[in-house]
């Protein structure tokens, strides 16, 4: 299999250079590693109790072999990565025979502990709380994720997946995708297990959900990295421990910033690589996520994110790798196919491993000439597997002998590969670095005669980080009056000027309204919002503000009302000055009324 499949398709989005933003002002951000006083305190939560495993020796749900099983999908795979296209698909959801679920009933539950419930096993800890577990095999997978589908679930809820006797990978409903669908961590092996805990107190009857589908990676990490198992097709990639800061002054950041990740797109599994940045302002602490867009273009992709830090040979002579699991989810924040670039940020920053360090960038284009630096991690052609860090080197070339169509100068890195080095398959969105660590952009792919990434007669192309800043200014340089950051919780409006937050009660829990998207794109325009609370495809709420900065109303104002009996409470900052307007709360089991405030905020 060639690695023509990292090669640039004519597409890209020329037209699309004229909408992005202008240029900024000139600035550099040094890679850091966080003060540990600053790191977010995770909430401490019991583990799972296994019930699965420690009550069913057999799988309750089994499937046969890909190659017999899911043959058409092998080959679908196969093509995919052999003609050109990106990113590398590396597995594929399967379907299960008969789908298990779980419905909420505590009078049925109430008899049938121990027992055998709709596809699980039940259980109850001693502090009242329900606990139902199951697992899913399929013979002969590398590694198994588990898609949950029609999710509803009370507030509270613990979920967490395992392999037999492994270490439990927890998730929750900050994970929930706009179809209702989520993802759950990766678990390497061809069994996983499933455990659901529902907070007691907080069970509605009717509520769970199914799982239809069990997404399975048919391609390996790490093994044997020796460059002499390499074959020849395979020989431009080389092992990052064999080099040092004499090859790459930034090497030693570099290895603790990068990362390798899975997501799903449409029902297919894919990897590439990435690199956790700072900000101008370490004490904020924001775990940014830049890749490519050809990566992860939208907010179910990014909320499938399953990163892999450290991963590491143990020497220049290949062995057993190492590595650690960092950030599950992010919410998307801005993406642009121009440059194809993404930023997002993880779901939770306490996923961020200990020792990660964010790294530097710069939005000043390095000069022509420049030699260039990466770590990624690609896939090996000579058996499927997803490599532990590799290294290549590059030098910029802006004025190419040949022209990648669609694909300009301004807005992409062009280089040649240096050293008999180069990139593949899962090398997609990693960074690229001068020698001093320092990012100027990410991986897009390769072009020219053939494309297999490992030419000298080739452009290797990343996407300009100086040409993306505009668009990623807001976020990595924020101003002296804060800037308005959109997540799973917050919308941004009119401009960013003001950030939107929902908070919901009822009679037993409470939590933060969701921003609500609909075919992955966010509910959200400049002017107004949709949240949910329960359910990622149940509106419940909309927030409106209107500028009205003109004679003779000279005032922002803020609209907002609900289909809903719940409680629930709006809050509006103004982010040039953080001043906030808290409107008093709709009463559980009251039927709102329009909020119209036409005096809600001064204007400038």
């Amino acid at each position: 299999m060639m690695r023509s499949r990292l090669a640039v398709s004519l597409w890209v989005a020329g037209s699309l250079l004229a909408s992005l933003p202008r240029a900024a002002s000139a600035i550099e951000v040094a890679a850091y590693t966080p003060d540990p006083t600053l790191l977010p305190a995770r909430q401490a939560v019991e583990g799972p109790l296994r019930v699965a495993e420690a009550l069913s020796l057999d799988a309750l749900s089994t499937l046969e072999p890909a190659r017999t099983g899911a043959a058409s999908d092998l080959a679908a795979l196969a093509a995919w990565n052999a003609g050109a296209n990106r990113p590398m698909r590396v597995g594929f959801a399967r379907s299960l025979a008969a789908p298990l679920a779980l419905r909420i009933d505590e009078d049925t539950f109430a008899g049938r502990i121990g027992q055998r419930v709709e596809g699980g096993l039940l259980a109850r800890r001693s502090n009242g709380n329900w606990v139902w577990g199951t697992s899913i095999e399929v013979a002969e997978a590398k590694a198994l994720r588990l898609e949950l589908a029609e999710v509803d679930l009370p507030a509270g809820t613990h979920l967490w997946v395992y392999s037999m006797g492994g270490e439990p990978r927890a998730f929750d409903l900050r994970h929930l995708r706009s179809d209702g669908t989520m993802l759950s961590p990766t678990i390497n092996g061809d069994r996983i297990y499933l455990e659901v805990e529902l907070p007691e107190g907080a069970a509605i009857g009717g509520q769970g959900f199914s799982i239809r589908r069990a997404h399975e990676l048919v391609t390996t990490f790490g093994g044997e990295a020796e460059e002499l198992r390499i074959p020849e097709a395979d020989g431009c990639l080389k092992n990052g421990e064999c080099y040092d800061t004499a090859d790459f002054p930034g090497i030693t950041n570099a290895r603790k910033g990068i990362f390798q990740f899975l997501f799903e797109d449409a029902g297919n599994l894919y990897t590439c690589s990435g690199a956790l940045i700072g900000d101008n302002d370490a004490s904020t602490l924001q775990p940014w996520l830049l890749t490519a867009n050809h990566c992860i273009g939208s907010q179910s992709a990014a909320l499938s994110m399953d990163t892999f830090f450290f991963f590491r040979n143990a020497g220049c002579a290949g062995g057993a790798t190492t590595g650690t699991y960092g950030p599950l989810g992010a919410d998307l924040v801005v993406t642009s196919e121009a440059t194809d670039v993404t930023l997002a940020r993880a779901v939770d920053p306490g996923d961020v491993p200990v020792g990660a360090v964010y790294l530097g960038w710069t939005s000043v284009r390095p000069a022509d000439g420049t030699v260039l630096h990466r770590l990624s991690h690609p896939v090996r052609d000579l058996d499927d597997t997803i490599l532990a860090q590799s290294y290549s080197t590059h030098q910029l070339d802006e004025t190419p002998a040949f022209a990648c169509s669609g694909v300009s100068t301004a807005n992409f890195l062009h280089s040649l590969n240096l050293d008999g080095s180069g990139i593949s398959g899962g090398s997609s969105g990693s960074p690229v670095m001068r020698s001093d660590g320092i990012i100027v952009g990410q991986l897009l792919g390769s072009c020219g005669a053939p494309p297999d990434g490992c030419g000298t007669d080739e452009n290797i192309l990343d996407g300009a980080f100086a040409t993306s800043y505009p668009l990623l200014a807001p976020y990595l340089s924020p101003g002296a009056g804060g800037v308005c950051i959109r997540d799973a919780d917050t919308a941004c409006l009119l401009d960013g000027k003001f950030k939107v937050e929902v908070d919901w009660t009822t009679a037993t829990s409470a939590g933060t309204g969701k921003v609500m998207s609909f075919g992955a794109e966010r509910a959200e325009s400049e002017e107004s919002a949709f949240f949910w609370f329960f359910n990622a495809s149940n509106f419940e709420m909309g927030v409106k503000m209107v500028d009205a900065c003109v004679d003779p109303f000279n005032r922002y104002w803020v609209f907002f009302s609900g289909l809903t009996t719940q409680g629930f409470r709006v809050r509006v900052t103004r982010m040039s000055d953080g001043l906030a307007k808290v409107y008093p709360a709709n009463p559980i089991n009251n039927l709102p009324t329009t909020v119209a405030d036409t005096d809600a905020f001064t204007c400038p």
